[in-house]
């Protein structure tokens, strides 16, 4: 009984310490690949701006908080990192962006709620009809940012679609 208690935690020990290096990693491709998604919608300079999520930084008070916005809300502020998306605003525009009552809970509260079956049905709908209704409802349920800051940490690029208003699905990494 304890040879067996033994191997058997011998064998978790090796499985638990075998995975740490990839979740390292996961967490540092998933850092690249949120830079890259910033860079992305940097590019896009139409009237349908693109979601992105990013550090907001007071340069007044120094504090920093993570928040969604459509890129129009960026040039008001100065880019002094990609890789971590920071970017420093005086206190107004700071204040003007929303970053003091960013609801942070809420954005986890949706994306520990939100099933992966929504995620999904999203992309199906949006590369079957270039629409989705499930896209639709969520982005219409809450307060405009959150919803698209939950697709984002799913790894999806949205935009303001200039004609309806709603998100939509601009590109998944």
């Amino acid at each position: 009984m304890k040879i067996s208690h033994i191997i058997v935690t011998t064998l978790t020990m090796s499985i638990i310490l075998a995975c740490a290096p990839r979740q390292d990693k996961n967490a540092e491709n998933l850092t690249e690949i949120y830079s890259l998604m910033f860079k992305d919608a940097l590019k896009n300079q139409t009237t349908a701006p693109d979601f992105v999520v990013y550090i907001a930084k007071n340069s007044k008070t120094g504090e920093s908080k993570e928040i969604c916005t459509t890129t129009d809300d960026l040039y008001s502020g100065e880019i002094v990192d990609y890789k971590t998306r920071t970017v420093v605003f005086s206190d107004k525009d700071h204040k003007r962006i929303g970053a003091q009552t960013y609801d942070n809970k809420l954005v986890d509260s949706i994306f520990n709620s939100l099933k992966k079956t929504s995620i999904d049905s999203i992309i199906k709908e949006n590369n079957e009809l270039g629409y989705s209704k499930t896209l639709e409802h969520y982005s219409t349920k809450y307060s405009t940012g959150y919803f698209e800051h939950v697709l984002y940490r799913n790894r999806i690029l949205t935009n303001r679609d200039c004609e309806s208003g709603y998100t939509v699905v601009k590109k998944i990494y």
